[in-house]
């Protein structure tokens, strides 16, 4: 299976009143964006490899015109394959080589034979009506409790055994850490709508909504996703929240076998 699609994120940050001027922080709250070309390619055995291609941003924030001094060299783009990670800058030099721990679609060993689960990631996309009731009873089997708020939506509750939210993505302050995690899925479709993380004290940390929409070929898709994170600075004494924001545009999906 490939996947390919536009990626366009617009990042901020949001102080109270008058607290990032006074502490030096305005350059958090100028809004920033990056464009990608993102390809996904699943193989038979679940692994999945990567491209990463950088685009000239749409908007024109000021923030968005900064470069890097002309004598160093500007990713341009990365491949991730078999655990292998590679940078390239424009002229596809390699710049940059890593090593990461290898991702799989999904778990074969969750149904009767990778036949079925070949079909089962197949019919997410393509008809994801025929496999919803199978993604709400596996967020049943690896949830703390659940309950059924509607005939759309469910809710889900996973506490987090001093784990970060997943969508505590980056965030490196502990005073605000997720202990907490209530996913919010609709029971028609069985894809994640919102995603909550709560503290200890029952605080909500941050908070993921997505927006779905289906493509020229009734393929359901992530239209857009919207992201918001409570920060604490130790250093500065100073609570602020984060704004992400990813649109997706181009959406266009191929596989090897029709099911």
């Amino acid at each position: 299976m490939r996947i390919s699609f536009t990626e366009e994120t617009q990042r901020k940050a949001e102080f109270p009143a008058g607290v990032a001027e006074n502490k030096g922080l305005t350059y958090l709250e100028e809004p920033k964006s990056e464009r990608k070309k993102i390809a996904l390619e699943v193989y038979y055995d679940f692994s999945v490899g990567k491209q990463v291609e950088y685009l000239a941003p749409n908007s024109d924030f000021p923030a968005d015109k900064w470069s890097l001094p002309k004598d160093m060299p500007k990713l341009k783009r990365i491949t991730y394959l078999n655990g292998v990670v590679k940078g390239y800058d424009a002229s596809q030099n390699l710049i940059y080589e890593d090593t990461y721990e290898q991702n799989y679609w999904l778990d074969p060993t969750e149904f009767e034979s990778a036949e079925e689960a070949r079909k089962f990631a197949i019919a997410a996309y393509y008809n994801p009506k025929t496999v919803g009731d199978k993604m709400i009873n596996i967020a049943m089997e690896g949830a703390n409790s659940y309950t059924k708020l509607s005939d759309q939506v469910f809710e889900f509750t996973q506490v987090l055994d001093n784990v970060s939210s997943p969508a505590l993505r980056g965030a490196e302050n502990a005073n605000l850490e997720v202990s907490t995690e209530k996913i919010y899925m609709l029971a028609e479709y069985g894809v994640v709508l919102r995603t909550e993380g709560y503290t200890a004290s029952g605080e909500m940390k941050d908070m993921e909504h997505n927006f779905y929409a289906f493509n020229q070929d009734s393929v359901l898709y992530i239209k857009s996703s919207h992201y918001r994170n409570l920060q604490y600075s130790s250093a500065y004494d100073v609570s602020f929240t984060e704004f992400s924001d990813i649109f997706y545009e181009n959406f266009q999906i191929e596989t090897s076998v029709d099911y």
